[in-house]
Order: C-alpha cells, then structure tokens, then sequence
C-alpha cells in the first residue's frame, strides 16, 4: 500500500456514503489488533518513506507499507485469515480442517494460520500454479490439491469439497450465501492501518491525499476503502 502525502487535489463536496457489509464495522474492531499483537513473531510492518521519489514527483511525502515482513509469509494476507479462523474458532471450538482455494499468498495465509492454531488445512490451487508456490504451502504443513481450471474453477471446487467432507471454508471472496468469512477476513486486514495510527493517520482527518491499492480478488481494496471512508468522514483520501 502507497500513500502519497500534502499534495492537494481537487475534491468532491460530497461526503463518501458507506455501506456496512455483512456487520463489517472499520470503527469497532480494535479487538482484531489486540489479537494480532498477541501472535507468535508479530511485528508492525515498516512503513517506508520513501523520500528521494517524493521529490522527483513534487510531493511533500510518499510512503509505502512493506508486507513482504508480515509473519514471515511475505503478504498481508496472514492479517486476514488468521483473524477469521481465529473467530471461528472462538464461537466452534473443537477440532477441524479448514479449506481455501487460492492463487498463492491467500493458501499461503490459510496453510500458516492453520498451523499455528495446530488445526489441518487443505489448500486448492488452479493448474499452471508455480511450484515453488504449492512447496510453500507444503511447508507449512498444509496439503495442496491442483485443479484442472483457473481461479473461480478452484473456488467451486474448494466450496465444494468443503460442504462435501465438512471442512470450513476460508475464503476471501464473497457470493450468495457466503459473506460471513469474508467479512472477518477483512476486519483482518484493518491491523494494517491499526499500525499508522498516530503517524499518518492521527486523531481527525487522515494526513493523506492519494492512497494506492493493489487489488486481486477485491476484499483488501474494500477493507481499505471502508476504513478510510469510515476514518475521514469529510476529507476521504483519493
């Protein structure tokens, strides 16, 4: 994630209006840093100012929040699914196998979050996926089925297989029905901004005029999106 800094742009008048999401509230989940910072090798990961390319661009600053530090699993994406299993856990202790199907750093969150709550994952992952991909995932334990399709194939077959043998599905992508998981997964995310309070994001408006967004499946965008629209009511960052 990028913020650039005290460059002003032009903006609506309009406030931002937020739709709540299957109870995802950006203002009341402070419990998911708590937890976060209660894990095994938690650290903030840095975040970097990057100061010689601010100058080149005429910005006053722009920083970048470096994932590649996050538990060891080189994503963000660890935020997510350790947060939804552990709630899961919380409200159906007992024994379980949790299942995802991915393109690589979802599986990856799934397989290690598994691992630390000492549960077995099972992990989908499309045809022509890198192997050193599927070995990481191995790595932590996890077992890896290829599918013979691409990404939305291998979350049916996930979905599937899940409902089929009883597993919990731990995916990061929503439809009819399936709304819960991803919600928590997202609340995951939101650790994330939980470490900038106080330096870019201080009490009132965000000192920030532009953030950019890597998006895949869409849920971290909208667990960004969300906060800041939920943070700066009448100054929403582009």
């Amino acid at each position: 994630m990028t913020l650039s800094c005290k460059y002003h742009l032009n903006r609506s008048a309009d406030p931002v209006k937020v739709l709540d999401y299957a109870g995802f509230d950006p203002g009341g989940t402070e419990d998911v840093f708590a937890f976060h910072r209660s894990l095994p090798g938690y650290e903030p990961t840095p975040l970097i100012n990057l100061l010689t390319l601010a100058q080149g661009f005429g910005l006053g600053a722009l920083r970048i929040k470096d994932e590649a530090h996050r538990f060891g699993t080189k994503a963000f994406k660890a935020l997510g699914a350790s947060y939804a299993i552990h709630r899961y856990l919380q409200e159906n202790p007992g024994e379980h196998v949790f299942c995802t199907a991915t393109d690589g750093n979802h599986g990856m969150a799934v397989a290690w979050s598994a691992r630390i709550f000492e549960k077995r994952a099972e992990v989908f992952m499309p045809r022509g996926t890198v192997p050193a991909r599927i070995r990481r995932i191995e790595g932590e334990g996890a077992r890896v089925t290829i599918v013979d399709g691409g990404y939305d194939e291998t979350v049916r077959t996930a979905a599937g297989e899940a409902t089929k043998h009883g597993w919990v599905l731990i995916q990061d992508t929503s439809w009819d029905g399936y709304a819960e998981i991803p919600a928590l997964i997202m609340e995951g995310y939101l650790t994330m901004f939980f470490e900038m309070e106080g330096e870019i994001f201080p009490p009132g408006e965000p000192e920030v005029d532009v953030v950019f967004l890597q998006v895949g499946v869409g849920s971290w965008a909208a667990s960004a999106v969300m906060y800041l629209a939920k943070r700066s009511r009448e100054r929403m960052p582009k």
